[in-house]
């Protein structure tokens, strides 16, 4: 699609003539386009990403093409994240280590993997040791990296506190487990005891 077309395409979505397109005229544009979902983030993330945070999710004609692009990237890079995520998924289980989540990180950012990206994505983690699904990964591996490359030694140093910190997070979720056990055995032994005497009367 040309310049002109998308100029034109720009003033028919913008039938309020205000000038902008809010981030729901723009998931519909391009849903109706590709004819296939687009997540709503992407849609807020492409237009924060060219036209900056304060854009409050409202794309301006003369970012119009440039968000569209962004959205291109982003739409190809899920894509490839989804396989690769898949890949690594080897149980099938829709949940990757948080070890595994890393080299994931490494493997799509390559040499731009920031350890400042990395964090972000732990600290908004309601439980940071847990496994990953794709949903909350997708975001951080689209969005452009933020903060400086890290050298080898960094991320290996990181590699081997992650491992350790899954290690724990399993021994902690082992213990959690024989607890349940424990719980579920006093439970039916009390209820044998129970219709035991129930029975007898």
């Amino acid at each position: 699609m040309g310049i002109l077309d998308l100029e034109l395409m720009f003033d028919l979505l913008d039938t309020d003539m205000r000038g902008y397109l809010t981030s729901n005229q723009l998931q519909d544009f391009h849903e109706s386009l590709y004819f296939t979902p687009i997540d709503s983030r992407q849609i807020e993330a492409a237009i924060r990403t060219v036209c900056g945070d304060a854009s409050r999710g409202l794309c301006p004609r003369e970012h119009f093409t440039n968000v569209l692009n962004e959205l291109d990237r982003r739409k190809a890079l899920e894509e490839k994240i989804y396989w690769d995520f898949k890949t690594v998924d080897v149980e099938g289980k829709g949940r990757i280590s948080l070890k595994t989540a890393l080299l994931l990180f490494k493997a799509v950012h390559n040499e731009l993997f920031s350890m400042k990206t990395w964090r972000s994505f732990l600290a908004q983690r309601e439980y940071p040791e847990s496994d990953v699904c794709f949903d909350e990964i997708k975001m951080f591996l689209c969005n452009l990296v933020d903060g400086g490359p890290c050298d080898k030694e960094e991320f290996d140093e990181e590699e081997k506190a992650v491992s350790l910190r899954c290690v724990n997070n399993e021994y902690e979720n082992l213990k959690e487990l024989e607890k349940l056990q424990v719980k579920l055995i006093t439970v039916q032994t009390l209820a044998r005891r129970y219709n035991t005497r129930i029975t007898g009367l």
